[in-house]
């Protein structure tokens, strides 16, 4: 039985009530007035005590997904030659039925704009397998790139430009931190085109994009470079006293990251060559090594924060 609170009994004006969903009555629990009857049970009428019997009971496809072209919705023909019994199909069947899947297929992306979602969404999973991005980033990607080809953004411009910046603004939107170059070696595109193509989408659909920050790529490159939380709590300490000092202005938030990574590393004795910094945050050495020289000479004052890394500033 399961209580009910968003109905009145008529009677008595009580309003906890109880449904029972094996007699499919709804009881009021004050004065005990049958409210409904005869209601329809909307679960399964299987039982299922494992996963596997889960899925081979249930009559129902998955939900529909964006980062699909045809958002998982349209029926399938198996490649398996079997029957609905298991039992394999004879030859000339096996010909037919080969007819009829490569037709089906192709009567999926008749319009211009099911092949065109087609080439982008197998676009975007080639994007998202690369940069290990999630299903919610590329289904965020993917409902970006829908309401630019409704708004026509994608004529006369390349269908890998408008899906690389659709998920470069999908990851900005979630605070995941990406640059530019990061695409530019997936995909042979130059920098200027797919921030170009990022420009659009934002003007034409509206878009307001986080400023980014250079705590937002801490954690991945301490990940990617296997430090410990102690150098990713004194970076972010080192971009704060930057923060404050005016020293970030005009400077790049992952070149600027970096060299507070490089720079704790350096304090903290965890030693990481520049070129593995390089490498990870996708910044060249000679900015490292730039950024490295201004936050040490904004460091030469504060002795508490070599003495001391996990105080606070």
């Amino acid at each position: 039985m399961t209580q009910n609170t968003k109905q009145i009994c008529p009677d008595c004006g009580n309003g906890f009530l109880i449904t029972d969903a094996a007699r499919g009555e709804t009881i009021c629990t004050s004065c005990g007035a049958v409210i409904e009857q005869k209601i329809i049970d909307s679960g399964a009428e299987w039982r299922a005590f494992t996963p596997q019997d889960y899925k081979n009971r249930t009559r129902v496809g998955s939900k529909s997904r964006l980062d699909q072209f045809d958002k998982g919705l349209t029926t399938i023909i198996p490649k398996e030659n079997k029957d609905a019994y298991g039992i394999p199909i004879s030859p000339n069947m096996r010909d037919n039925i080969y007819r009829l899947r490569k037709w089906h297929e192709r009567t999926k992306r008749t319009k211009p704009k099911d092949r065109n979602l087609n080439d982008a969404m197998n676009e975007l999973d080639h994007i998202g397998s690369q940069l290990n991005l999630s299903k919610d980033i590329k289904e965020s990607s993917a409902f970006i790139y829908r309401k630019a080809l409704s708004k026509g953004i994608t004529k006369g411009r390349s269908i890998i430009g408008i899906i690389s910046a659709s998920t470069f603004i999908a990851c900005r939107l979630n605070r995941i931190p990406i640059t530019f170059e990061s695409f530019t070696e997936i995909t042979s595109l130059k920098k200027r085109i797919i921030a170009k193509f990022v420009r659009a989408i934002k003007y034409e659909l509206n878009i307001r994009l986080p400023t980014s920050s250079p705590k937002d790529y801490i954690s991945y490159y301490a990940s990617e470079l296997k430090l410990s939380g102690e150098v990713q709590s004194l970076a972010i300490k080192i971009i704060e006293l930057a923060q404050k000092k005016g020293m970030m202005k005009g400077k790049s938030p992952s070149g600027f990251g970096a060299g507070a990574l490089y720079k704790a590393c350096r304090i903290l004795g965890e030693t990481r060559s520049q070129k593995e910094i390089s490498v990870i945050s996708n910044v060249t050495e000679v900015t490292l090594r730039n950024r490295y020289k201004e936050i040490s000479s904004i460091l030469k004052n504060e002795e508490g924060l070599y003495n001391n890394p996990s105080s606070t500033l």
